[in-house]
């Protein structure tokens, strides 16, 4: 039988206008989340903040695909 080599890993996040939590669900490989769980102990921060700082910068990056499709808010 094959070694599962991925871990899921549920991260919380804050909906701040219905104060919900949503959860996030991502398959990495065991390697990788422990190196990324190292850096970021490194660093100070929990992998919850590193997200958080992951998904905001997307969004800023790709804000403008919401103007262009009138998405926004």
């Amino acid at each position: 039988m094959a070694k599962n080599i991925y871990e899921n890993k549920i991260i919380k996040t804050p909906n701040f206008q219905e104060n919900k939590q949503k959860i996030i669900s991502a398959k990495v490989h065991t390697h990788t989340w422990n190196k990324f769980t190292q850096i970021n102990k490194a660093q100070g921060m929990t992998n919850n903040s590193a997200l958080n700082m992951i998904v905001s910068k997307y969004i800023r990056e790709n804000s403008n695909i919401l103007s262009e499709f009138n998405l926004n808010d």
